[in-house]
This record gives structure tokens, C-alpha cells and sequence, in this order.
């Protein structure tokens, strides 16, 4: 069956104007994810964080919404893999992961006649996986051949995964899956589009309560631009306020609570 382009434009398009407007809705994004329903919740999740960093990153209506749609439907190609393959609560083999790594050509055939959706979105789609140290998949192309839209959604899904519950593992934080994005820990991804999430889903941070790696809670009481991931933490029983950029063994595991004043 086609993909019914029309159909989910209309859908999608007041959601991706709503997290524009209000991106603290981003935050909680993770919070709907489940193992059960991950594959639903994350193409919807990625298109509108996708759709939120270009806007961010300064792309007009008519690209952002490209760019949404293409975090929509980067991942429809895993219809054409095997639910016992996408269901395995174990580790795959090297031959069920090299079938996972052909959705995004399954993806590419299923869009590539479709009306509504630009050349460009037709490449992110193929190449959000790839990367710049060419190990990405399914072609392993060099960073010259990668179009910008698909860099884009590279960091969104690489985002909402590490911050999603699997069935191989617990979600993290979103603090720790920044840093490590920015330390380039889950491959080489496009660093102003990652400071770009970065900043988008930390300017309400001021005023959040935390839970530290060592069980301590605090509420953060400033923020550097230079470091949005490692603020000042006012801690909660001794009153005492701890750097964590001079202070790298410690690290925000969990927000407890949000400043609801800064979200208004």
C-alpha cells in the first residue's frame, strides 16, 4: 500500500507547531515510551524532535516540516522485518542485525513514489543511520555524501532511544544522554545539532530538582551555556552548592521535578 503522505502531514503538522511553541513537551516525550508500544511512540517522538531542531536551528516552515516528516517515517522499513527479529528480548545475531540494518532502504523503497515528500527527505530517510566516520549503515558512506536533513535526524533518534525503556535495557537520563551525545560516546553525530537539542531541551533547567549518581537531590541554581548538561546543584540536606564541571565523577541520574514556572 502507499505511504498515506497527505493523511499524516495533517496530523503531524499542528503536533509539530505545538512542541515549537511549547518544547518543554519534549521533556516527557520519554515518559510515553514503552517496550510494548516503543516502535509507535518513537516514530512519533522523532518527528517532532526533529521537526523542534530545525526550527532551532534556524530552518524555515517549509523545511522543518520536511524534516519532521522524515523523522515520522525514517523507521516505517521496520514493517518489512520479522517480529520475532524486532521483538527478541535477547541480543541479536550477526545475521538478525544485518536484517535490522536494511530498514532504511525497506524505508526508502516504501516512500521513494510517494507525493508530498522532497528529494531531501527521501535521502534522510535512507541515511539516517549513516555516519561520518562512514561505520553507519546500510551503505557506510563518507560525511561528504551525508545530507544535512538525515544528520538531524540522526541526533533526534539517537536521542529518543537512549532515553526510551527496551527490552534490553533501562532508559537514562536525559542529562547523561547529552553529554554523552556531545562526547560523541554512541557514534559521530553532528555536534551544532546536538548543542542545538541540547540547548533546546535545557533552557528550563534553572530551578529543576535532581537525583545525583550518589542519591543526593538537589535543585539546580545555574546554568553555563558553555556546558548546559553540568550546572550548579544546590544540595538539598547540607545546603551545599557543588560545581559539576569541576566535579566529573558526579552526574545528574534522574529529574525529579521541573520548574513549572519556567515552562509557562
Amino acid at each position: 500500500m502507499p505511504v498515506a503522505v497527505y493523511e499524516l502531514r495533517t496530523v503531524m503538522v499542528p503536533l509539530f507547531e505545538g512542541v515549537i511553541q511549547n518544547p518543554d513537551q519534549l521533556l516527557t516525550l520519554h515518559e510515553y515510551s514503552f517496550t510494548k508500544d516503543y516502535r509507535y511512540h518513537h516514530a512519533v517522538s522523532v518527528g517532532l524532535i526533529a521537526a523542534a531542531l530545525a526550527h532551532k536551528m534556524q530552518y524555515d516552515k517549509k523545511e522543518w516540516i520536511q524534516i519532521g516528516l522524515a523523522g515520522l517515517l525514517a523507521d516505517i522499513g521496520m514493517a518489512k522485518i520479522s517480529p520475532g527479529i524486532l521483538d527478541k528480548s535477547g541480543p541479536l545475531t550477526e545475521l538478525e542485525y544485518d536484517e535490522i540494518k536494511k530498514h532504511p532502504v525497506y524505508s526508502y523503497k516504501m516512500i521513494k513514489e510517494a507525493k508530498g515528500l522532497t528529494v531531501a527527505v527521501q535521502l534522510a530517510i535512507l541515511q539516517h543511520h549513516e555516519r561520518a566516520d562512514s561505520e553507519g549503515y546500510p551503505f557506510g558512506i563518507e560525511k561528504s555524501k551525508l545530507h544535512p536533513y538525515s544528520e538531524i535526524i540522526a541526533v533526534a533518534d539517537v536521542y529518543h532511544a537512549m532515553s526510551s525503556e527496551r527490552q534490553y535495557r533501562a532508559k537514562h537520563s536525559i542529562y547523561y544522554i547529552l553529554e554523552e551525545m556531545r562526547r560523541q560516546t554512541f557514534g559521530p553525530l553532528n555536534i551544532p545539532a546536538v548543542l542545538a537539542l541540547t540547548d533546546l531541551l535545557l533552557q528550563f533547567s534553572v530551578g529543576a530538582t535532581v537525583r545525583l549518581n550518589t542519591e543526593e537531590v538537589g535543585d539546580i541554581v545555574f546554568i553555563t551555556p558553555q556546558d548546559l548538561t553540568r550546572p550548579m546543584i544546590k544540595l538539598a540536606k547540607s545546603g551545599d552548592i557543588i560545581n559539576l564541571q569541576q566535579s566529573l565523577q558526579l552526574y545528574i541520574e534522574e529529574i525529579l521535578n521541573w520548574n513549572k514556572k519556567m515552562l509557562v
